[in-house]
């Protein structure tokens, strides 16, 4: 059996149909960016509070033996990184 022209044409997919493909994938992508910043911000807040209950716990594992360590101590517990951070702005108030 012989093709006609007008056969080969219609094989692949049309620009209206690419272009509609296109939209859709766009509104899902702007529907789901903003949810994505919104948890990593919801998740960041629960791990700052883990670690600072971590270092409550420390703390009071530090003073276990019976001495009450001073403020300068503490903070010797936590010498950098986010934990130093989270001991300023949780035990000091800075």
């Amino acid at each position: 059996m012989r093709k006609t022209l007008k056969n080969q044409l219609h094989k692949g997919f049309t620009l209206v149909e690419m272009m509609i493909v296109v939209l859709i994938i766009s509104i899902l992508v702007l529907l789901f960016i903003p949810n994505l910043g919104q948890t990593k911000d919801a998740v960041e807040k629960e791990s700052d509070k883990a670690i600072v209950e971590t270092m409550r716990t420390e703390i009071e594992l530090a003073e276990f033996g019976g001495d009450k360590l001073t403020e300068e101590e503490k903070a010797e517990l936590f010498p950098e990184g986010k934990k130093k951070d989270l001991f300023e702005e949780h035990f000091r108030g800075k």
